[in-house]
């Protein structure tokens, strides 16, 4: 590797490296950047045809700075024109000239119709002093970032996206001025593990709204070991899933509302098909601080479906208003799916529980593998006809709870059979007009609740 004072660098915080710095790019080699604060006038340019295969390597991000001068620059770090792939970059600091001077952003390497890029790793890489976003890095393919941090940020931390392989592992520290989200993945399915947010007015932010100038994305991470240390701006949000992204959330998510009154904890703008929470994660209101709901569904346009592999406590949910969980906003229309939740005070919607429904106008067999067993609410019209709802074995519907309601005043008669088990000792269960009930299977049999 070829060392940066070699092409006339000095790195002493006072020398104008701008010139010394675009030529050693511009070498096509793998470059060493020893410890010192080097000065540049121009931005930084990733270009295919100079920072393919290969690296820029600093002492680490607290020794080698290089700090940019020209209040004019957009962007500190610009990827342009060819596609790059096979790129590193470790222990440098891209610093700007101010978190509230002009407009700029730190490291941009944005989708805007080129090539997508392959294979990024970014390594103990920091961008502070910036008025608009730290990291914006949307056309890569293949990222992997360890220990990467944003610091003193107008805008925010990091907007990442474009990869449906890649992992973000270590820590992001955000100790001062995050002021909108510390992370937003705006695609694929990244890998998160030990990423530290602090100090932030929202945290991470998956996914992207229909009106995103790339149009809607989706997200789909996995998620071990986050601390979204402290929201510290009210009505900030902790984890914002965008139009249906979802989450795997393995263990060791703790989210923070400190000395504050935050908004969510977790926020689903319309819950994707599933979210699943092998490990509940933990949402803390300490120092005074609070959330208005810990985790909040707005399921208005979509269905979708919480999934909790770990046994949920009836203690984990419910309480008053200020001390509520999950709430739910859902048109009528549509729906909100839970599956192994074991109590009904564990979701509120507007002080009620709210789940997926089905209007049944004629017999139906409800099977392990049918659409129909996936409702949890069946409304039964018998107006025009007797109706015989039938329920698969109580051991393929393990944990499975059923609420059937009758919402006819017919004369025609409704009855609840099951195959090999009964309920509570009947063979069968009839509904008079009006009446409902509520089953659910042990594994063994169907026991009335």
């Amino acid at each position: 590797m070829d060392v940066i004072v070699d092409f006339g660098a000095k790195g002493d915080g006072k020398t104008d490296d701008t010139q010394a710095i675009k030529n050693a790019i511009a070498s096509r080699k793998p470059l060493i950047f020893p410890a010192g604060t080097y000065i540049m006038n121009d931005k930084l340019i990733l270009d295919g045809a100079t920072t393919s295969n290969l690296s820029w390597e600093g002492a680490g991000s607290t020794t080698t700075i290089i700090k940019f001068t020209n209040i004019a620059l957009t962007n500190l770090v610009e990827r342009i024109n060819r596609a790059s792939s096979n790129f590193r970059i470790k222990g440098i600091t891209f610093q700007g000239f101010g978190k509230t001077v002009g407009n700029c952003n730190g490291f941009v390497s944005e989708y805007g119709g080129r090539s997508l890029s392959y294979n990024l790793r970014m390594e103990d890489v920091a961008v502070t002093d910036v008025s608009e976003n730290g990291f914006v890095v949307t056309d890569w393919f293949q990222q992997a970032w360890v220990g990467c941090y944003a610091r003193h940020i107008g805008g925010d931390g990091f907007h990442i996206g474009g990869d449906q392989s890649s992992s973000f592992i270590g820590s992001g520290s955000f100790s001062s001025g995050i002021d909108g989200y510390a992370w937003w993945f705006y695609s694929g399915s990244p890998f998160l593990q030990g990423l530290n947010v602090g100090d932030s007015s929202n945290g991470l932010k998956f996914g992207t709204p229909a009106s995103h100038p790339y149009g809607t994305k989706y997200c789909f991470p996995t998620i071990i070991g986050l601390n979204v240390e402290s929201i510290i701006t009210a009505h900030g949000i902790g984890l914002y899933f965008e139009r249906g992204s979802s989450p795997n959330f393995m263990v060791g998510v703790v989210i923070y509302a400190y000395q504050v009154a935050a908004l969510y904890g977790i926020y689903f703008n319309y819950l994707g098909n599933a979210a699943i929470m092998s490990k509940m994660p933990t949402i803390i209101a300490s120092s005074g601080g609070s959330f208005q709901s810990k985790i909040y569904i707005n399921g208005a346009s979509t269905n979708g479906s919480l999934v909790f592999f770990e046994p949920v406590a009836s203690t984990d949910f419910g309480g008053s208003a200020a001390k509520r969980y999950i709430e739910i906003k859902s048109d009528p229309s549509n729906s909100v799916l839970f599956e192994r939740v074991i109590t009904d005070q564990s979701f509120k919607n507007n002080g009620a529980l709210y789940y997926k429904s089905k209007v049944i106008t004629s017999s139906v067999n409800i099977r392990r593998n049918s659409g129909t067993q996936d409702d949890n609410v069946l409304l039964v019209d018998a107006t025009n006809r007797n109706i015989t709802i039938s329920l698969d074995f109580a051991s393929y519907m393990a944990d499975r709870v059923f609420t059937i309601k009758r919402i006819d005043s017919s004369t025609n008669t409704v009855t609840i059979t099951s195959y090999t088990s009964n309920f509570d000792g009947a063979a069968n269960i009839t509904l008079s007009p009006l009446q409902k009930v509520k089953l659910i299977s042990n594994s063994s049999k169907w026991y009335i609740i």
